[in-house]
């Protein structure tokens, strides 16, 4: 098998969209595990109805309902000894990781409906970039390496999401968690947390022991 440096610089540039793309695909196999908790369904039911919807923006409005009745009892149509399926810690850092998913949905969306395109330069050859229609003509779209950084960030989310799931079935603290989103850049093609991010994380202790 190829390595990544042995590939044409087209396929390199491809490879790093695949990484993107899977890795978003990952962040919403996260937000439905999530949906199940919050809904109290077997997750082969939660996903049939988290995933029935064909846009992004109706399964975080989907998820979003599910997380206002996961704290108990505040709705008229549920009885009044239904219990909280999660404590506020919990609904806490979920609602923080879907605020984080709406965050990057925009760079998601410019990634399904870019093109692909060859920047040519006399000085640096080409380079391929993603675009879309109104950038065609410009030097602009995400490069192979803001690729990358959408890939990895993408992928750290999900993992905040899969990982702190399996951590509330173990009844442990969604402290690390909470730390890891707020240190997860904003901007889905950002490598640095924004500096309103920097001075809420220096405000906190030290990190705890990851779980």
């Amino acid at each position: 098998m190829a390595e990544p440096t042995d590939l044409h610089p087209m396929d390199q540039f491809y490879l790093a969209f695949g990484k993107a793309m899977a890795a978003w695909g990952e962040v919403e196999y996260g937000m439905s595990i999530w949906f199940a908790t919050c809904t109290g369904l077997h997750y082969d039911i939660a996903k049939e109805l988290f995933f029935s919807p064909k846009s992004y923006s109706a399964r975080s409005d989907l998820f979003s309902a599910a997380l206002d009745t996961a704290g108990g009892t505040t709705h008229i149509w549920l009885p009044p000894s239904e219990p909280p399926k999660l404590d506020q810690h919990w609904l806490d850092l979920i609602a923080a990781g879907r605020n984080k998913a709406i965050m990057y949905n925009s760079v998601r969306n410019r990634l399904a409906h870019g093109v692909m395109h060859p920047n040519r330069s006399s000085v640096s050859g080409t380079e391929w970039r993603l675009k879309e229609p109104s950038e065609w003509q410009r030097n602009e779209g995400y490069t192979q390496s803001q690729l990358l950084i959408i890939a990895r960030n993408f992928r750290k989310l999900s993992e905040v999401l899969r990982m702190s799931w399996l951590t509330q079935t173990r009844k442990e603290s969604p402290e690390p968690f909470a730390r890891q989103l707020l240190e997860l850049p904003n901007e889905a093609d950002s490598s640095e947390p924004s500096e309103k991010q920097k001075l809420a994380i220096s405000k906190l202790g030290p990190p705890t022991k990851q779980p």
